[in-house]
């Protein structure tokens, strides 16, 4: 999630990520955690993107059709169990 945007769209654009990611990936069939990390800008999230990508988790990447704000919010497949340790090095989300 971008945070070089107001809070208020910060609220949209991660809903915009999730809806769409769970329209394209499976459900799990077993639990699994909704984490959310903050990055400070649309090259960030890119860098972001390409790193859980050169580790196989598959990402939906939200860009913004109506603002002139590019690419927003992403949001990961489901993951479980100990591939959420690829998480660990990104920074959680902040109000901030």
């Amino acid at each position: 999630m971008r945070q070089d945007i107001s809070l208020a769209a910060q609220l949209v654009q991660v809903g915009h990520a999730c809806l769409e990611a769970g329209q394209r990936f499976e459900q799990p069939a077993q639990p699994c955690h909704l984490v959310l990390c903050g990055v400070s800008s649309e090259e960030q999230l890119a860098r972001v993107v390409e790193q859980l990508e050169q580790q196989e988790v598959r990402v939906f990447l939200f860009y913004e059709p109506d603002f002139p704000r590019g690419y927003t919010a992403a949001c990961t497949e489901p993951v479980c169990g100990e591939r959420r340790r690829i998480f660990r090095r990104f920074r959680l989300w902040r109000e901030g």
